[in-house]
């Protein structure tokens, strides 16, 4: 569908070096096992803004949108493990352990921007290709505002700057991205700009949640003695949000010296594994709560049993052996 000829309008020379250089090495990142989720929230934005199913050329754009998110995603997946050091992903190297930093860079940000070349061939309209560009262009611009949060991160900070700081990173690194996806279905939809924005507030929320779920996860692995890289190096893990003052410095200190036992301990203290997921599912309803408050009663009970069905659908994926 998508990218299957990239090299077209170059000559022989050009057009074998960009698919040995770039051509493949993206598509066999990108067909790593994951979650595949993105596809599947632009449809989601669709169905929730029109309240019908898609017709061909529709289902064509959306899911084009879908391979734009996963590419999005994947370029700052690529980038994250440049700037963290990270030399495994998705069960493989990282791309700048095979091919060098200089060259993982120039695939990263390609990844961010070259479906978006192809836009106008699946929007139906220029008012589309509009809408969705400019969203593609504040999704970006926030997502960079939510890395370099990231990389500033600093669990030496007081604990309420923590806390707070590793919401501001989850909502503009993840959700941001998420409600992007979801945008795009009810712009293909032709929904208003007030429905737009509803839907982007609960993409939002769906990403922040999937964040989180993601983080309590990698806590998991304590139990097999092993120390998460995110708690290792420092990053905004949502179970900072947990923790009270007293916790702090031995908490730290259990990191640094390597002390799984204690590390596992700290986080029984806080409630066992099924009431963290809990609390993540209800912090994501309560943002549903405010996100589609505009709507009538039956539009609002649609959306939130929708939203709901696929935010089950995510926690089974995480959790599903706990």
């Amino acid at each position: 569908m998508l990218h299957e000829n990239s090299t077209v309008g170059f000559n022989s020379t050009e057009s074998e070096l960009f698919q040995r250089e770039l051509d493949i090495p993206v598509k066999n990142y990108l067909s790593r096992p994951s979650k595949k989720i993105r596809k599947k929230v632009v449809h989601l934005g669709f169905q929730l803004a029109s309240n019908r199913e898609p017709i061909i050329s529709e289902i064509e754009t959306l899911d084009f949108m879908g391979q734009i998110l996963e590419e999005i995603h994947s370029g700052s997946l690529v980038i994250d493990d440049i700037q963290d050091g990270a030399y495994e992903r998705r069960g493989a190297p990282s791309l700048h352990a095979m091919h060098g930093e200089a060259a993982a860079i120039c695939l990263g940000n390609w990844l961010y921007f070259r479906g978006m070349s192809c836009l106008g061939t699946y929007c139906k309209t220029d008012a589309q290709r509009i809408k969705i560009t400019e969203a593609y262009f504040n999704t970006l611009e926030l997502g960079h505002r939510g890395q370099i949060l990231d990389l500033n991160f600093r669990t030496t900070s007081p604990l309420a700057t923590v806390k707070e700081l590793v919401h501001s990173t989850h909502r503009l690194k993840t959700g941001v991205l998420m409600g992007f996806g979801l945008n795009c279905g009810a712009i293909t939809g032709d929904a208003t700009p007030e429905i737009c924005n509803i839907v982007n507030n609960a993409g939002i929320a769906l990403g922040v949640a999937l964040q989180r779920y993601n983080d309590i996860k990698n806590i998991t692995q304590l139990k097999s003695g092993k120390i998460p890289s995110d708690l290792k190096d420092g990053k905004p893990n949502y179970i900072w949000c947990f923790l009270q003052e007293k916790h702090v410095a031995g908490f730290h200190n259990a990191i640094k010296l390597n002390k799984v036992d204690e590390l596992v301990s700290f986080v029984e203290n806080l409630g066992d594994v099924r009431s963290l997921i809990n609390t993540v599912t209800s912090s994501f309803q309560e943002d549903i709560e405010i996100s589609t408050r505009q709507l009538s009663p039956a539009e609002k009970n649609r959306y939130e049993s929708e939203l709901k069905q696929i935010l089950a659908e995510v926690e089974h994926g995480y959790f599903k052996q706990i």
